[in-house]
C-alpha cells in the first residue's frame, strides 16, 4: 500500500535547502491568529535532515513556551510540540531519509503526530495554551519569529490547516501530485 514506514520520498521536484543559519527559513505569513482549539489544525511538511543530533525544527510557530507549535528533531529522535507541552516519536528514531511529518490537534485538545502516514503517537495533555493562539506566524527552518532551532536540511510541501484532517488525508497529502 505505499504507507508503511520506511524509504518513502515527496512526489515534487523542488525542495527548499536550509544551512542552520540565523538568515535560512522562509516565513510564511500564517499562524499568529490561528486557534487550533476552537477550529482544530494540522500541519505537515516532508523533511530531509543532514544530521538528527541536533534540535532542528523545520515547521514551526513560537511566541513563548506556552503559544507553539513545532515538528522537529531532537537528540536522535523526532520530536514534536503544542501548547507547553512536547514529545518525542515513539516508535521512531529520527533518519536522515525523507520523512512525510504530520501534526493534528483536535478541538477536544488531542495532539497525533504522524510519519509517512502511519499513527506514531497521540497525546491529550497538550497542557496550557495561553489565549489559545500560537502566537507568531509559523516559519520552515526555524522556531517561528524567535531566532533559535535552525533546520539543517531540505523541506517540501509545507501545509498548514484549519481543520483536523483524518489519517487518510494526511496519506492523500502525502502522495499529493504523485504519478
Amino acid at each position: 500500500h505505499g504507507y508503511a514506514r520506511g524509504p518513502v520520498e515527496p512526489c515534487s521536484t523542488g525542495a527548499a535547502s536550509f544551512v542552520a543559519s540565523s538568515t535560512d527559513y522562509i516565513t510564511t505569513g500564517v499562524g499568529n491568529s490561528l486557534t487550533p482549539l476552537v477550529t482544530g489544525f494540522t500541519a505537515s511538511i516532508w523533511a530531509k535532515f543532514n544530521a538528527t543530533d541536533q534540535d532542528y525544527l523545520v515547521l514551526a510557530s513560537a511566541n513563548g513556551t506556552n503559544q507553539r507549535m513545532y515538528i522537529g528533531t531532537t537528540g536522535g529522535s523526532f520530536d514534536f510540540g503544542i501548547g507547553n507541552a512536547m514529545w518525542s516519536a515513539s516508535t521512531n528514531t529520527a533518519t536522515t531519509d525523507w520523512t512525510h511529518l504530520a501534526l493534528t490537534v483536535t478541538t477536544g485538545g488531542v495532539a497525533t503526530f504522524y510519519i509517512n502516514g502511519v499513527v506514531d503517537r497521540a497525546d491529550t495533555s497538550i497542557g496550557t495554551f495561553n489565549d489559545g493562539t500560537f502566537g507568531s506566524d509559523f516559519a520552515v527552518g526555524r522556531q517561528g519569529s524567535s531566532s533559535a532551532y535552525y533546520t539543517d536540511g531540505y523541506a517540501c510541501n509545507a501545509g498548514i490547516w484549519t481543520s483536523t484532517l483524518t489519517q487518510a488525508q494526511i496519506k492523500s497529502i502525502m502522495h499529493k501530485n504523485c504519478g
